[in-house]
């Protein structure tokens, strides 16, 4: 009897431990990814055409989880990959994907304390050798108001899963934090503060981002992102 007891303390208190130390410490282990999971479509910034129609992007981001994790109400990271609004190459560094390799990293580590993570991908496209230093700012904009958009797309698919699909994905819906590498930051500043079209256009609290001065007046006059152009910023 005693050798039954003692043995069988070990696998209660396990468990127990894990939750316990999660989220402070890394307490799993192994990674479970799953991949190219297509989250949304919207009207591409780089325009490519087939066969003389305008094709969208497809929106796919990569799923993180601790391996064997029985917990089913965890945290969800969204993680946003720099690369200055660039594809590879194009911006002039190693970054701009979802698979950089600092957010493959930074998801991997999620998911070891117990975290879930998606390391999304978004619209990509501006032109930073603009003539103007107004386009070029307004192209800054426009990018960092797709990626705002583009990662409410992907909170949207995790909370319709959720509710449509009995939560495939074991995630607490209230809980999902945005992570921004590098240059992304600027989206996730906007996602957490831009609820509602008319606030790009208030000129109240000085610097107004999204308005320039384009007489120079000291008052911001022109919108740098128009709403029948690119939609809400939900």
């Amino acid at each position: 009897m005693r050798f039954h007891i003692l043995f069988l303390v070990p696998l209660v208190l396990i468990p127990q431990t894990i939750q316990a130390q999660r989220y402070l410490n890394p307490v799993f282990e192994e990674v479970e990814v799953q991949q190219n999971i297509v989250y949304g479509v919207n009207a591409t910034a780089n325009e490519v055409w087939v066969n003389g129609e305008l094709v969208p992007d497809t929106l796919e981001l990569d799923f993180y989880e601790p391996a064997g994790d029985i917990n089913t109400n965890r945290p969800l990271v969204l993680v946003l990959h720099g690369g200055f609004f660039l594809p590879p190459v194009t911006n002039g560094t190693t970054l701009g994907t979802h698979r950089d390799s600092s957010v493959v990293e930074t998801c991997r580590r999620l998911a070891k304390y117990g975290y879930t993570s998606a390391a999304i991908n978004y619209r990509l496209g501006w032109n930073p050798l603009a003539a103007m230093p107004t386009d070029r700012a307004t192209g800054l904009i426009q990018a960092v108001y797709r990626v705002m958009q583009d990662g409410r797309t992907a909170v949207r698919f995790f909370k319709q899963q959720a509710v449509e699909a009995d939560n495939p994905w074991g995630i607490d819906t209230s809980r999902i934090p945005v992570w921004g590498n590098k240059i992304s930051s600027m989206a996730t500043l906007s996602m957490a503060t831009v609820q509602a079209y008319d606030q790009l256009l208030q000129t109240q609290y000085p610097p107004a981002k999204f308005i320039l001065d384009t007489d120079g007046d000291g008052i911001p006059d022109q919108p740098m992102v128009l709403e029948e152009l690119f939609g809400d910023p939900e």
